[in-house]
């Protein structure tokens, strides 16, 4: 807490209901504030994935953050009876309910931007923290968020643990999956869809296993058989035969272990805000090759932790993760300088210092 700051009275609220990094996010940082003595309330909705997991010193109120008359009266008088201090946004829904609140109440709301799209909302807030320098522009620009009110602070997950994954557990995946030293294995994680840009990676996938034919696949994230880009991916692999260098393992509560046993990540995104797939391997010491796009170039940086290739180029992509799989010493050198950086850049004690410090000068102000 800051010095000579009284504890705050802070209620949170996101709208996610999936795992996501915007969701988790939201998770870690507002256990960190209780854990500096203030006072923290999550607000969730009732199908919300947190409300299964233990968060330490964190209450819950649960609210849909729907339009309503009787939701938003109920949900005022929540906030004056509880004399919240401080409303700190993450999501659509929940940013805009945020600034609901604050028009009947007078509380402060400070809005975390996690994705880049046009909204009203933006300049209602008293303060808008941006998760990358480019989400912080996009919004400058387009929403019209004023310079003033407005900062890059960067977003972090839990870290710790994929800064000192056990090489045992590794070594154990890639026995268990039939890898060996003889073959180059990538992972590309997160929510199968379009735009995290799979599809992409497919196309160049023939030209990548003609030049490395050791070359192995492992798909870490949901990935919904039902829909139809799902299954044109589906079908690509067949009509390629691709079926014994691609495995597709689903979601995996354990990903820093797949991020350890893989030589690669690769992060094909058509847009991406910031980028905590990217993060977390590096954090691994695994080098990554991602679309520049977003705040992907702030995170890797080309020639020095990985590679950036031009977002829905397959040529492009293909040709970057071959040089890398052809010079493994070249991998390693750029998996421990990305490590290294995101030590310094993304320690979550440092950030959890700034977000605290724009809590605290809101309610100062207000």
């Amino acid at each position: 807490m800051g010095v000579g700051v009284c504890p705050l009275n802070i209620l949170q609220i996101t709208s996610g209901t999936a795992v996501n990094g915007a969701v988790l996010y939201c998770k870690y940082l507002s256990e960190r504030l209780a854990t500096r003595g203030h006072d923290v309330t999550l607000m969730l909705r009732r199908d919300s994935c947190l409300l299964e997991q233990p968060m330490e010193g964190v209450q819950t109120v649960i609210s849909e953050m729907s339009r309503s008359p009787f939701e938003i009266a109920r949900m005022v008088r929540w906030v004056r009876e509880n004399d919240i201090d401080v409303i700190h946004t993450h999501m659509t829904r929940a940013h805009g309910f945020g600034v609901l609140l604050k028009a009947f109440t007078g509380v402060p709301v400070v809005a975390t931007a996690h994705s880049c799209s046009f909204q009203l909302h933006w300049p209602w807030n008293d303060f808008v923290i941006a998760n990358s320098n480019a989400t912080r522009d996009f919004h400058r620009q387009v929403n019209r968020v004023r310079g003033d009110r407005i900062e890059t602070v960067y977003c972090y997950s839990d870290l710790e643990r994929f800064f000192a994954p056990q090489p045992s557990f590794a070594d154990g995946l890639r026995r268990n999956y039939h890898v060996t030293s003889d073959h180059f294995l990538a992972v590309v994680a997160g929510q199968v869809t379009e735009r995290k840009g799979q599809q992409i990676l497919f196309d160049a996938l023939p030209r990548i296993v003609e030049a490395i034919p050791g070359f192995r696949l492992w798909i870490l994230g949901n990935a919904n058989r039902q829909k139809k880009f799902v299954q044109d991916l589906r079908a690509f692999q067949f009509e390629h035969k691709l079926f014994g260098c691609v495995r597709w393992l689903g979601l995996r509560p354990n990903v820093e272990h797949y991020f350890n046993a893989a030589d690669l990540s690769i992060v094909p995104s058509l847009e991406e805000p910031l980028g905590l797939v990217a993060l977390e391997s590096l954090a691994t010491g695994t080098p990554v090759v991602a679309s520049r796009t977003g705040g992907l170039p702030e995170i890797v940086h080309d020639g020095k932790s990985g590679r950036l290739v031009t977002p829905s180029d397959p040529a492009d992509l293909a040709e970057a993760i071959i040089v890398m799989a052809n010079d493994r010493k070249m991998c390693r050198t750029f998996g421990s300088a990305g490590q290294s950086f995101v030590k310094q850049q993304f320690d979550p004690q440092r950030l959890t210092d700034r977000v605290e410090q724009i809590l605290e000068t809101v309610v100062a102000k207000k």
